[in-house]
């Protein structure tokens, strides 16, 4: 159990840990608060494996304010107080019963609550990222090198700080059997800590273990269609109807060059719009294929025109 001195002290615990504390108020020279801390630190160590409770105990003559701010006048004094401050229960002396099934009885819907909390987080995205810090400020080397990956390999992912709620990070640990973090969890289901992501990312195999086979179906597509000319254009609309500057000014560039080519519009298919970008490495659109891989978009291929190498670039004969 902690030692608190200032009621500070106290609102750090509650704030950090979310979930209830438990406080003994006690005195060195009375025995009846010996037993109580003996009992609560028995209760403390039973269930430290559900994550349900923070422990905490405060000496009357070291902390007298906080005493009196919590109207303690008798000793010992076992407090429970929710992640708010309330008061949930109160327990005056040493009875020993009443303390312990208290506690118990506490523990039990809090262990209830962080479950139900932790299972949420899990489930609130496909992929999900237990870390400390978050990706714009990792707060260990681990985690910061999990994110690299992730972004490397162009994963959309959510992330939460454990290190912003003990509750959660106690639990988890217990919950997947791992005591470490970052923890990476996909469709609810844990996949490993950075060592593990590292080697799927290095076999290539990541994003199969994390979107199966629908990841595997959209590259098998994005191949299909890359490939469904020699010159394949994917554009906003088609070429008698392009939706923005940039696929009109391509379409009238390859046109004007009397270059032949098939279309893609993107606007179609969601899925194949964002399954490129990352496939190609190549974040806007239009983009331009030849035999199959990406020559550019537009300031690209207006360059190669401007120079007269845009058939030789695309490996065509001019006309």
């Amino acid at each position: 159990m902690e030692d608190i001195t200032e009621y500070s002290n106290l609102e750090q615990i509650v704030i950090n840990d979310k979930r209830p504390l438990v406080i003994v108020f006690h005195k060195a020279d009375i025995p009846q608060c010996a037993q109580i801390l003996e009992l609560v630190s028995a209760l403390e160590s039973k269930l430290k494996s559900t994550a349900a409770l923070s422990f905490a105990k405060v000496e009357f003559d070291a902390a007298k304010q906080l005493c009196l701010r919590f109207k303690v006048k008798e000793l010992p004094t076992t407090l429970i107080i929710d992640e708010t401050l309330n008061e949930l229960s109160r327990i005056i002396g040493a009875d020993s019963v009443q303390a312990a099934k208290s506690i118990q009885e506490i523990a039990e819907q809090s262990s209830e609550r962080i479950q139900k909390r932790m299972l949420a987080l899990i489930e609130s995205a496909h992929v999900m990222l237990f870390m400390k810090g978050d990706s714009d400020a990792p707060k260990c080397k681990f985690s910061k090198q999990i994110i690299q990956i992730l972004q490397e390999q162009k994963i959309d992912f959510q992330q939460y700080n454990i290190l912003s709620d003990r509750a959660i990070r106690e639990r988890l640990k217990v919950y997947a059997n791992w005591p470490t973090f970052p923890q990476l969890y996909c469709k609810g289901e844990f996949i490993g800590g950075v060592d593990v992501v590292q080697e799927l990312a290095e076999n290539g195999t990541l994003r199969s273990e994390l979107y199966g086979n629908e990841a595997m179906d959209l590259n098998s597509r994005l191949e299909a269609l890359i490939n469904e000319n020699p010159i394949q254009l994917f554009m906003k609309g088609d070429r008698n109807y392009p939706q923005c500057g940039f696929s009109a000014r391509i379409v009238s560039i390859l046109d004007s060059e009397g270059i032949e080519y098939g279309t893609f519009d993107i606007l179609s298919d969601p899925k194949v719009r964002q399954g490129l970008k990352e496939h190609s490495k190549w974040p806007t659109y239009p983009q331009l294929y030849a035999n199959g891989e990406l020559i550019g978009g537009l300031d690209v291929i207006a360059e190669l025109s401007q120079l007269g190498q845009l058939h030789n670039e695309l490996g065509i004969d001019p006309k």
